[in-house]
């Protein structure tokens, strides 16, 4: 898929305006850093990259367990579903091979010199590589949309049989949940969708 059809600029024409409070503004004390007001808290990006962002409205989403930060994200339907978009995977414009990560640990800091790109197939020790045997509708490892319902599962694999560990309404709550699975099963040397900051290379 292209790169313009994954992160458009440009919202959809039904989508409400984004009104003058939740647009980005300089964080204070910090120059070249911009403030995203979001429906709880805010996150941060470079000044380079307001504008752009701006253009959307960005929310919260609470930690759910396995995951010690809250991220920003956005909601948008495509291929007849709604996906959850992360604010530094739009920032970087990361592609469908490639992952995000936050170098001081913190979601909430989108400012590219806290963001990197690392390819999917990268094997640095616990982080997650999804099976390329099959073909699944999620980009996280031990995901799947649930059809019939509209929501997403996680389910992890242990001594060979395939544990269900619920259906969840966000693609990144069920990945969440398959880490915290991970590493009750694994310890720390599973590999994971969202690695610790000690964990990476």
């Amino acid at each position: 898929m292209s790169e313009s059809a994954l992160y458009p600029d440009v919202p959809p024409p039904h989508r409400r305006p984004v009104t003058p409070d939740r647009k980005p503004r300089p964080e204070p004390g910090r120059p070249n850093v911009f403030r995203v007001p979001l429906n709880t808290g805010h996150a941060l990006i470079d000044a380079s990259d307001a504008e752009r962002v701006g253009r959307f409205l960005w929310s919260y989403a609470r930690p759910t367990r396995g995951l010690s930060a809250g991220f920003a994200h956005r909601q948008y339907y495509r291929d007849g579903r709604f996906r959850t978009l992360m604010l530094g995977r739009f920032v970087l414009r990361a592609a469908q091979d490639e992952r995000v990560e936050y170098l001081d640990g913190d979601m909430l800091n989108c400012t590219r010199a806290n963001l990197r790109r690392v390819p999917r197939s990268d094997p640095t020790p616990g982080r997650a590589r999804k099976s390329r045997t099959r073909k699944t509708s999620s980009e996280f490892k031990g995901v799947s949309l649930y059809r019939r319902q509209g929501t997403w599962k996680a389910d992890i694999r242990v001594n060979q049989r395939t544990v269900h560990l619920g259906t969840f309404r966000s693609e990144v709550a069920a990945a969440v949940a398959y880490d915290h699975a991970a590493r009750e099963h694994f310890g720390p040397d599973a590999r994971i969708n969202f690695p610790e900051p000690s964990q990476r290379a």
